[in-house]
């Protein structure tokens, strides 16, 4: 690529060079352009002119040319290998994708069975603390119940 660009860039220095020193000298060029009403359409004229023949030299040249086939088959060749190597790192993206998903996975199941002993034990705790405290309320109940009676007693 770097050489086809290199070869447009020549082309086109030639191009100029050509319309100053080669159709017309550079004097009678120059001294046409004077003249001209339209200098600058005249110059356009013959660039476009000399563009048109060094692009179909150029065409020519790279139909023909071995060595831009050459560099367009390495270019391809290239390529073909960018698109393997980014097939590669896709894959091997994906796979440590994958690999941190299921640490990731195992680590929250962890947690969560960590969480759900810690919920099971301080339950358990709460539901003992509240059952000696419904005795401790129920015994008392009972010793007042007991007290209210025999108060009931005596006063008949």
């Amino acid at each position: 690529m770097k050489h086809l660009f290199k070869f447009l860039f020549s082309a086109s220095l030639g191009a100029m060079y050509g319309l100053f020193f080669a159709q017309k000298s550079g004097k009678k060029l120059r001294d046409d352009l004077k003249k001209s009403k339209t200098p600058g359409k005249k110059l356009l004229n013959e660039l476009k002119e000399v563009a048109s023949e060094s692009g179909k030299e150029a065409s020519d040249w790279a139909e023909n040319s071995e060595e831009l086939q050459k560099l367009l088959n390495e270019a391809r060749t290239y390529f073909d290998s960018l698109v393997e190597k980014s097939k590669d790192v896709s894959t091997a993206a994906t796979g440590r994708v994958e690999d941190e998903f299921l640490e990731l996975s195992e680590k929250a199941a962890e947690a969560a069975k960590r969480l759900k002993k810690s919920a099971t034990q301080k339950t358990v705790k709460f539901k003992n603390e509240l059952e000696k405290e419904v005795k401790t309320i129920a015994k008392k109940t009972i010793a007042k119940k007991a007290v209210a009676k025999k108060k009931v007693k005596k006063e008949k």
